[in-house]
């Protein structure tokens, strides 16, 4: 505000076209010596009305400004030291800067991208553009912090990358799908940003773009699949097979750290399937990865049984014989018209983890009963089974009308989900 009114101030003295032209004026001197004019005045009070006259020529200088922090050397005599500016006088240029057209910016920054190796300027750019850009600012986001093989990205400019992509996913969600092209093209130092930024929009959507960059950067993957941890730790399942099996892939991984972060994943992600896998790694894995497949283990069924292989493949052998032996039946039962049958086959398969995705769905039919009995117990079983392929249905359920129903639904949910939100369908949904 106070340099736009400065800027008003000069114009009405100077006269407006001279101004105009000065600014329009191709050299760069005209403009250097009116911005070093408008920066060492008095701030006037007329500013506000003044707010229109910031010309898109004047970007380069006013990004100059910035990089130096006050009025560069370079403008002056070259006796002339580089002039400072306070903090009141460089957020006004930086004010100024924000309410340019975006054309205007993305222009400096294509031509800063040919032109100037510098990290200042491009850092500041990133910022720039991340504040209004959209989904097609990214691939000019993703060269403005390319540097030179030879140059170090500084901490800062990665981080105004991360905060700048992820402001751009808030307000376009083409950006998001987009994500992937920012990771082929920038160099392998900078997608930690892009795996950042994806963490930092905090969606299943973003979850799933982290999943389709595992295998592009072997050196990554490891920090792709922790990322999947800390994301999906605030996501409710279920996931899609995708996701799931592509991550599950990963615990054939010789890599110790790669398998420990794909074991985590898949507790993480409600990932039933993986069981066999992590049952199996415990007969071959060192101690401290043992560790991570236990912790997975127990977080998919429930069950406390420490990291000893035994124990938990004598368990898998029992739910697998009793999957190729009785579930088959059981199963069959659910669809039975006597309310007796379709109990006693809830009873016993309530409870088994392995499969429990499958068995979930087979109950979640019989939510559809009307026999109350049969929903209580219904509501029962998928507690126990723990599946979140169990959670729309049950989200379902909650305006059924008996108040007991309704009382077992909304337990089965927050033990699911371990979320505990009110019993209204639309909190519970909004977390799908």
């Amino acid at each position: 505000m106070i340099l736009l009114g400065a800027l008003a101030a000069v114009s009405l003295s100077a006269g407006s076209s001279e101004v105009g032209e000065s600014f329009a004026d191709p050299d760069d001197s005209g403009r250097r010596a009116l911005v070093i004019r408008v920066l060492e005045d008095e701030p006037g009070g007329a500013s506000r009305a003044a707010l229109e006259l910031a010309s898109p020529a004047v970007v380069p200088e006013l990004l100059e400004v910035l990089v130096e922090g006050g009025i560069p050397a370079s403008w002056g005599p070259t006796d002339r030291p580089r002039t400072s500016l306070d903090g009141q006088r460089l957020e006004a240029v930086r004010s100024a800067l924000t309410r340019v057209p975006m054309a205007a910016l993305r222009e400096e920054a294509t031509r800063r991208i040919d032109d100037d190796p510098r990290p200042r300027p491009r850092e500041i750019l990133i910022a720039l553009i991340g504040e209004r850009g959209d989904a097609a600012d990214l691939s000019i986001l993703g060269k403005l912090g390319t540097l030179e093989p030879t140059v170090e990205v500084p901490r800062s400019l990665e981080s105004a990358l991360v905060r700048a992509l992820v402001a751009i996913a808030v307000r376009d969600p083409r950006a998001v799908p987009r994500m992937d092209g920012i990771f082929d093209s920038v160099p392998s130092g900078l997608r930690t940003a892009v795996v950042d930024s994806l963490v930092g929009m905090g969606s299943k959507e973003a979850l799933l773009e982290l999943g389709t960059l595992l295998d592009r950067d072997p050196a990554l993957d490891a920090d792709l699949l922790w990322a999947i941890v800390r994301l999906g730790d605030d996501l409710t399942p279920p996931h899609p097979e995708d996701l799931l099996g592509h991550v599950r892939s990963f615990l054939a991984s010789s890599d110790a750290v790669r398998f420990q972060a794909a074991a985590h994943a898949c507790g993480v992600l409600g990932d039933h399937e993986a069981i066999p896998s992590l049952v199996e790694a415990l007969e071959r894995k060192e101690e401290n990865e043992r560790v991570a497949v236990s912790r997975a283990l127990r977080e998919l069924t429930g069950l406390e049984q420490g990291d000893a292989p035994g124990a938990w493949s004598c368990w898998l052998e029992s739910e697998q014989r009793w999957w190729e032996e009785s579930a088959p039946l059981l199963l069959g039962e659910l669809a039975a018209q006597e309310p007796e049958r379709i109990v006693r086959a809830m009873a016993r398969i309530a409870g088994h983890r392995l499969h429990s995705d499958v068995l979930a769905r087979a109950l979640v039919a019989c939510l559809e009963r009307s026999e109350e009995e049969l929903v209580l117990m219904a509501c029962e079983g998928l507690r126990q089974l723990g599946s979140p392929e169990a959670l729309v249905g049950l989200i379902d359920r909650l305006d059924h009308p008996s108040g007991g129903v309704r009382r077992a639904v909304w337990c089965a949910l927050r033990s699911i989900t371990g979320k505990n939100l009110p019993a209204e369908p639309g909190l519970w949904r909004a977390l799908l």
